[in-house]
């Protein structure tokens, strides 16, 4: 199995999140970090943990999964002990044509989660194509000691650059030659 590495525009897309505990906030977390337009939480029960980290755009619905709880959602991220359950509302999803991941359950995912390096508009994104998640988040905390802090200025500096100038491969060559500038100030010229 292959999953094709895309960013997804997220911010108009309704979410649903199915579970409460460890492994649903961990979930929550990720998707916090690009805003999506609605978030609704299903769960039983919500840890304390969980519900520290629940924000004013997000809708709590403290119940049972009800297939009902599909409707009108574009992505759905399931992260219930119940694998069984998983499987169903994974199978559900796909009749109704809505991405859906499933904890645990690689066969039931459309998506999987990266390992991120998110500063500002800037993403690295690393995966193992959710075989060995561990792997990728380790092989996550190695790679962000290189990436610099300062990243973010001179993504700005090149976005300016790229506003003030018409289309076409001229811009896109200084875009490159900007850039290189930045990373061969901060690095030393190092290769």
């Amino acid at each position: 199995m292959s999953y094709f590495p895309i960013s997804l525009k997220f911010d108009d897309k309704k979410v649903l999140l199915v579970g409460g505990g460890s492994i649903a906030l961990f979930k929550l977390n990720k998707l916090k970090l690009f805003s999506p337009s609605s978030l609704i939480c299903v769960a039983k029960v919500f840890s304390d943990d969980f519900l520290h980290q629940v924000t004013e755009q997000m809708v709590i619905k403290e119940k049972s999964f009800e297939f009902d709880d599909l409707d009108g959602m574009d992505i759905v991220i399931v992260a219930i002990e119940d694998l069984d359950l998983q499987e169903s509302i994974y199978k559900e999803c796909r009749k109704r044509r809505i991405l859906c991941n499933c904890v645990d359950l690689i066969h039931c995912c459309d998506f999987i989660f990266p390992s991120l390096i998110k500063r500002g508009d800037i993403v690295v994104a690393i995966t193992s194509n959710g075989r060995v998640p561990g792997f990728s988040a380790v092989f996550k905390d190695y790679l962000e000691r290189f990436v610099p802090l300062e990243i973010e200025n001179g993504f700005m500096e090149a976005l300016k650059l790229r506003q003030s100038l018409p289309r076409g491969p001229e811009r896109m060559k200084m875009i490159r030659a900007k850039a290189q500038q930045f990373f061969d100030e901060i690095t030393g010229g190092i290769k």
